[in-house]
């Protein structure tokens, strides 16, 4: 289910970036109580990061940085349990 969420945001996020479509879920947070919850703007600015505009990734939103170094760990952790079987 996960790997589905993950191509969606994608493919969507792709269609975005280059075209005037916008097919992405809105955010039901910020639907419901029209504030922004925490994690809005993060495909946004995971696509900026692809760019190399990072002033407009934190802009869109600071927290960015910090998932990027826990994707960053998590990798970095399973690859070295894959070159070392122990």
């Amino acid at each position: 289910m996960l790997s589905a969420v993950v191509v969606y945001q994608v493919t969507t996020g792709l269609i975005a970036e280059y075209s005037a479509i916008d097919l992405m879920i809105p955010c039901l947070f910020k639907t419901f109580f029209q504030v922004e919850c925490w994690g809005c703007g993060l495909s946004s600015a995971a696509i900026e990061l692809l760019h190399f505009r990072f002033s407009l990734a934190a802009q869109k939103n600071p927290l960015i940085y910090a998932v990027m170094g826990l994707v960053a760990y998590y990798f970095a952790k399973h690859s070295l349990s894959f070159a070392d079987p122990q």
